[in-house]
C-alpha cells in the first residue's frame, strides 16, 4: 500500500457518500412532487436550474476556504486558519443575504428566462417554491464555508452527518408539509428549508465545539501568566499613559494589518474562483441551449446523459476532496517530494477508476438508456452519447483532481484563466454547432466516407464532441502548470523561519509560491 493511501480513503470515502446526499434530497422532492402532478413536477425543473446555478456558483466559498485554513493548519497557525474562518462566514452571510434578496425580488424575471412566463401553468407553482427557498440562501452559503473549514481540518466526517440528518428530515418532512398540511410544491421547499436550517445547526454546535482547536477561540493565556487579582492596576513604572499605549497601538495595528491582509487574500482567491465556476456554468448552459434548438429528441438524449455524467462526476469528486487537502499540507510547509509523491499516486488511482467507471458504463450502454427514455429516436441519440461518456470517463476524473491539487496548492488565479479560456472556445465550438457551421466544415473536410453524409447536419453529439475537447483543454492547461518549473506548486519552496514558532510574524500573510499569483 502507498504511503497516501490511507489518507487518500480515509479523506475520499466520507466526502464521496456526503457527495451524493445533496442529488438524494433533490430525488426526493422530485419524486412526491411527482404525486402532485405533471405540473407540480414540472415547476420543480426551472426552480432546480436556477438554484444550480445560484449556489454553484458560490461553491468556490467551500474550494477555497479549504485551501486556505488546510495551508494554515500545517503551518501550525492556529489563529490565521480560525481568521480564514471567521472571514469566509461573514463573507458567505453577506452574499447569502444579496442571493436571498435578489431570488425574493427578481423571482418573477428568473423564471420568466427559464421559460416560465405569465400565463404558464408552471407559474403558481414556481414562484412561491422558488421564494421560500430563497430564504435560507444565507444558511447555505454559511454551510458552505463552515464545510470548507471542516475539510481544511482534515475531516470529512462532519459534513457527512450534517448532510445525512438534512436528508433524513426532507426525507420525513416533504410527505408531512406537501399532503398532510397540503402545502403541495411550497412544502417540499418549506421542507428543504427546515433540512438545510437542521444541517447548519449541526455545523455551528460542532464548530463551537471545537473552537479552540479550530482558532475561533481567543488565545489562553500561558501557564507561566500570573494571576489576576480583583481590583488590581498593572504598575507602569516609569512610563506615561501615552507611552504606554503605544506599544497597544502598535500590536493592534499589526492586527489589523494581518487581519486585512488575510481578508484580501481570501477575497482574491474567491473572485477567482467565482470567475471559473460563473465559466463552467456558462459553458454547460450553452450546450444545453443548443441541444434545445436542435429538438425534442435531441434535449431529451442530453439530459439524460448529463445526468449520468453529473453523477459520475460525484465520485470523481471524492478524491478531488482528498487531493486538496492532502496537496494544501504538503505545498504549505514546502514538502515538494511528498507532494510529487502524492501526485503521481493521486494519477494513477483516478485513471484507473476512470477507466474503470468507462467500462462498467461500456457494459451497460445498452441497458441504461431504457430506464430514462422509450423514444427510439433518443434511445439512438443515448447510445451515442455513451460511447462518448465511456470515453471521457479517465480524462474527465484525470482533469478535476488534478484541478484539486492546483487549489490546495493555492493556484486560483491560473486555474480560473485556464478555466475561462477553455471555456470560451469551448462554448465558441458549440455555438458553430448549432450553427451548422462545424458539422459541415468537417463533412468537406473528410469525404469519400470519412463522415456519414448524415453528420453534417449539427447534432447532439456533436454538442458532447465538444465538452470533451472542454476537458482536453482543461487537462492540458493543468498539465502546463505542473510541468512549469518556475511558477508550478512542484518547484521547492523556501519556508519562512516563523513557522517556527516566532510570534512576531503573528500577522503575517506568508503564502505559498502559488498564492503569490492571485
Amino acid at each position: 500500500m502507498n504511503e497516501h493511501d490511507r489518507d487518500i480513503r480515509d479523506i475520499t470515502l466520507p466526502a464521496l457518500v456526503g457527495a451524493m446526499i445533496d442529488p438524494a434530497m433533490s430525488l426526493i422532492d422530485s419524486a412526491y412532487a411527482g404525486r402532485l402532478g405533471a405540473t407540480s413536477l414540472a415547476a420543480l425543473g426551472p426552480c432546480t436550474s436556477i438554484f444550480h446555478f445560484s449556489f454553484n456558483t458560490f461553491r468556490a466559498l467551500t474550494f477555497t476556504t479549504t485551501a486556505l485554513v488546510a495551508k494554515y493548519v500545517a503551518m501550525n497557525r492556529k489563529e490565521q486558519a480560525g481568521q480564514v474562518g471567521k472571514q469566509s462566514l461573514a463573507l458567505a452571510l453577506t452574499l447569502g443575504l444579496l442571493t436571498a434578496g435578489a431570488l425574493a425580488a427578481l423571482a418573477t424575471p428568473f423564471l420568466r428566462l427559464m421559460g416560465v412566463g405569465a400565463r404558464s401553468p408552471l407559474l403558481p407553482h414556481a414562484l412561491p417554491y422558488l421564494k421560500v427557498r430563497a430564504l435560507v440562501a444565507p444558511v447555505v452559503l454559511c454551510m458552505m464555508a463552515m464545510e470548507g473549514i471542516f475539510r481544511g481540518h482534515g475531516d470529512t466526517l462532519t459534513p457527512l452527518v450534517a448532510g445525512a440528518a438534512a436528508a433524513a428530515v426532507n426525507f420525513s418532512l416533504d410527505p408531512i408539509l406537501m399532503f398532510r398540511l397540503g402545502m403541495g410544491v411550497s412544502g417540499a421547499a418549506a421542507a428543504t428549508c427546515i433540512a438545510e436550517v437542521v444541517a447548519a445547526g449541526i455545523y455551528g454546535f460542532l464548530l463551537l465545539r471545537r473552537r479552540e482547536q479550530f482558532g475561533f477561540a481567543p488565545p489562553q493565556p500561558g501557564p507561566d501568566a500570573p494571576a489576576p487579582v480583583l481590583g488590581a492596576k498593572k504598575p507602569l513604572p516609569n512610563l506615561s499613559r501615552r507611552r504606554a499605549r503605544r506599544p497597544l497601538r502598535a500590536v493592534v495595528g499589526g492586527l489589523v494589518q494581518g487581519e486585512l491582509a488575510l481578508l484580501r487574500t481570501l477575497l482574491v482567491a474567491n473572485g477567482a474562483m467565482f470567475a471559473r465556476s460563473l465559466s463552467l456554468m456558462a459553458t454547460w448552459a450553452c450546450a444545453t441551449a443548443t441541444a434545445t434548438r436542435l429538438g425534442t429528441a435531441h434535449v431529451a438524449a442530453h439530459q439524460v446523459v448529463l445526468s449520468l455524467w453529473l453523477f459520475l462526476a460525484l465520485v470523481v469528486e471524492a478524491p478531488g476532496v482528498a487531493a486538496q487537502i492532502l496537496a494544501g499540507r504538503y505545498h504549505s510547509v514546502g514538502k515538494t517530494k511528498q507532494l510529487q509523491s502524492l501526485l503521481r499516486r493521486l494519477i494513477i488511482v483516478v485513471f484507473t477508476s476512470g477507466c474503470t467507471m468507462g467500462a462498467l458504463l461500456w457494459v451497460g450502454r445498452g441497458a441504461l438508456p431504457r430506464l430514462f427514455a422509450t423514444d427510439p429516436e433518443v434511445l439512438s441519440h443515448c447510445r451515442r452519447l455513451l460511447d462518448i461518456l465511456v470515453l471521457q470517463q479517465p480524462v474527465v476524473g484525470l482533469t478535476l483532481v488534478l484541478e484539486s491539487f492546483l487549489v490546495g496548492c493555492g493556484q486560483f488565479a491560473y486555474l480560473a484563466r485556464a478555466t475561462v479560456a477553455s471555456a470560451a472556445a469551448t462554448a465558441g465550438l458549440i455555438q458553430l454547432v448549432g450553427r451548422g457551421v462545424l458539422p459541415g466544415a468537417l463533412a468537406r473536410l473528410l469525404p469519400g466516407g470519412g463522415l456519414p453524409a448524415a453528420a453534417a447536419a449539427p447534432e447532439v453529439v456533436h454538442v458532447w464532441h465538444c465538452l470533451t475537447g472542454f476537458f482536453f483543454l482543461r487537462l492540458v492547461a493543468v498539465a502546463l502548470r505542473l510541468a512549469d518549473p518556475v511558477r508550478g506548486p512542484l518547484k521547492p519552496l523556501v519556508i519562512a523561519e516563523e513557522e517556527e514558532g516566532n510570534s512576531s510574524d503573528a500577522g503575517s500573510t506568508h503564502m505559498p509560491s502559488g498564492t503569490g499569483n492571485l
